[in-house]
């Protein structure tokens, strides 16, 4: 779960990224792992750090649609992802 989750080396962050998403949606419990550091870290960054929160706001979309399966275990994962919409939209 811990090389999952780490990300891969690249020029800047949209390319560790997109270097280190395919690992993560290989593994349904990286994937909660994935999720719960972004809870924690989009929960820190909102009050303390309004830029990087705006920037977690800007790739929810994409790290998303790069993170969701249909093959990981709903009852498992739907939990993190409503917690994380809830710190992001607000719903």
């Amino acid at each position: 779960i811990v090389y999952c989750v780490t990300d891969e080396l690249g020029r800047d962050r949209n390319e560790r990224k997109e270097k280190t998403y395919p690992k993560i949606q290989a593994n349904w419990k990286a994937t909660v792992v994935k999720i719960c550091d972004r809870i924690a870290n989009v929960s820190q960054s909102k009050d303390y750090n309004k830029g990087l929160y705006e920037m977690y706001k800007k790739e929810h979309k994409i790290f998303c649609s790069r993170l969701m399966s249909k093959e990981h275990p709903h009852e498992e994962t739907n939990k993190a992802w409503n917690r994380l919409g809830v710190l992001l939209n607000g719903i």
